[in-house]
């Protein structure tokens, strides 16, 4: 199941409302889905809401070119603004920013490093002199910087720091408190020369980007070997390998392929799916990979909708939406559409020119649909803001959530467990999914509780009930159930009974929900809240 909201404002006149992007066309092995202008842009990352499953992109970029109003801008993978956040009460000269998996925004700045909440609440600034109305000034002592270049969160749940004009590589907890350094100026293997950036790779080294090489080090700073066929920016892909200097390398940085067209010294990101974030230039670009020669192994992916544009009629009230549901592993989908205008929740029902057929039917993917909605009949407002939300089930084996088993084998039997718990936001998504294909319905016109199968799923402020969780139960079919406290503690301890072996999932990339700790099955030992599922 998965979701995406695209935001417009409906006015009943001749207007048009479209969300378009560029032409795409095929370049090597990528092709250019969008790219939108920006001022003084810089660091860049892909951030998805665990709750919800929907993905941003956040970039840092300097409002009117200065130095003194660096900000984090929001986008929604098609391009559109969500939002900007203010980076504390002072700031100057911010290069950088990652995001942990709460959504808990760190940024460089030139003299300190800073913590927000995703809202934008400050939470901390560190650094000589720094507070939350002061940057601080330069210094070289222990958590003290000069240039602070690029921010990355390492697999030990740390913050390591580029600190550029010292030469050297600092590390943090998230909250801020300095742990140790390492590096120093020179150009003598080990040695860096003003770093610009870093990341981790799923077997724990460390790239670091500076003037010349791309430095790999271990986990506790001790220089391994060094490459001078890239040098400066780079960023980790969803399988493992990186893009450094306008080309896609293996992890030791040998070439895969090239592609001129990514400004050289940009910063950059990728999403799960593989595709290239561009930040650098004057432009924030999105990139999607064509996969003609190394890709990503895809096992049973998530469907992926997205809205290509909304357009209202001339001198109608109908609204033509045009979408598609991304899906390298499945050639259908079966979609439903909720729209929500202000407080009011709407399922839409009067679909012209046919287009109702495709709702609640398996549609095909990687192609784009258009549905048409005759607005007026079932919204009675002239004017507002609407939002569409699209929910998408593909053909996984689990459906309709993304859930995945494990056979935990012990003395007394084998023990087949989800490897991480179902959230409400599972439950929610479910049954909001339910709603707009038509299974389940409103309470009454005055509340908007939906039932299903008789019984109340959602609570008119749209809670989950023990019937909705239920109801998901039911929709995996026969030999599921909700697993025992002691079975989810067993299962935690596996093959060290009273205690719990755990290691952090450092050796491979973490995609969407995945648990950062597990034990030697690959059990999610870190999660204590949540509901469990046994397959008997």
């Amino acid at each position: 199941m998965n979701t995406i909201i695209q935001k417009f404002t409906l006015f009943f006149t001749a207007c048009l409302l479209a969300c378009s992007t560029g032409h795409a066309y095929e370049q090597d092995n990528w092709y250019l889905a969008w790219e939108k202008s920006i001022t003084s842009p810089y660091g860049v990352a892909y951030y998805e809401d665990n709750s919800t499953g929907i993905g941003q992109i956040y970039q840092i970029n300097w409002q009117n070119g200065s130095w003194t109003e660096g900000r984090i801008s929001v986008y929604d993978l098609n391009g559109s603004l969500d939002r900007h956040i203010t980076i504390a009460s002072n700031r100057y000269g911010v290069w950088d920013l990652c995001l942990d998996d709460e959504g808990n925004i760190y940024t460089t700045e030139r003299y300190c490093v800073t913590c927000l909440a995703n809202d934008g609440t400050f939470k901390w600034r560190k650094g000589k002199n720094a507070s939350v109305s002061n940057y601080g000034s330069q210094g070289s002592g222990n958590g003290e910087f000069s240039y602070a270049y690029a921010i990355t969160l390492g697999p030990d749940e740390n913050l390591y720091v580029a600190d550029k004009s010292n030469h050297r590589v600092q590390v943090f907890d998230k909250n801020g408190t300095f742990i140790k350094k390492f590096g120093e100026n020179g150009t003598a293997p080990g040695q860096l020369s003003s770093p610009a950036d870093l990341i981790f790779l799923p077997d724990g080294r460390l790239i670091v980007g500076d003037d010349s090489y791309l430095n790999y080090f271990d986990s506790n700073g001790t220089f391994i070997t060094r490459t001078s066929s890239a040098k400066k920016y780079v960023s980790l892909a969803p399988d493992g390998s990186i893009w450094s200097y306008q080309r896609l390398r293996d992890a030791d940085a040998s070439q895969i392929i090239q592609q001129s067209s990514v400004y050289y010294e940009a910063r950059t990101a990728f999403t799960p799916e593989g595709d290239l974030i561009e930040s650098g230039n004057n432009k924030l670009r999105l990139w999607k990979r064509a996969y003609r020669t190394k890709g990503l192994v895809n096992r049973n992916v998530i469907p992926q909708p997205a809205i290509r544009g909304v357009t209202q009629r001339a001198g109608t009230n109908v609204l033509d939406l045009d979408f598609e549901i991304v899906d390298p592993d499945d050639s259908n989908a079966t979609i439903g559409i909720i729209a929500y205008a202000g407080s009011d929740k709407l399922v839409p029902q009067t679909w012209v020119d046919g287009t109702a057929s495709k709702i609640g039917t398996p549609i095909t993917t990687n192609q784009v649909h258009r549905v048409s909605w005759d607005v007026k009949q079932d919204w009675t407002t002239n004017t507002g803001t609407i939002k569409f939300e699209i929910l998408c089930q593909d053909g996984r084996t689990n459906k309709p959530v993304d859930l995945h088993f494990l056979t935990l084998p012990f003395s007394d039997g084998n023990l087949t467990i989800s490897r991480s718990p179902l959230k409400d936001s599972d439950f929610l998504n479910y049954t909001k999914f339910l709603l707009a294909k038509g299974d389940a319905t409103f309470e009454s016109n005055s509340s908007l509780a939906v039932t299903y199968a008789g019984s109340q799923v959602l609570t008119g402020a749209w809670g989950v009930t023990t019937a909705g969780r239920a109801a998901l139960l039911n929709a995996f079919g026969s030999g599921y159930r909700w697993a025992t406290t002691a079975e989810v503690t067993k299962a935690r301890e596996a093959a060290t009974p009273g205690a719990v072996n755990n290691w952090t999932a450092s050796v491979q990339v973490k995609p969407r929900n995945l648990p950062g700790n597990v034990n030697e099955y690959g059990f999610d030992v870190q999660t204590t809240s949540g509901y469990w599922v046994i397959k008997e």
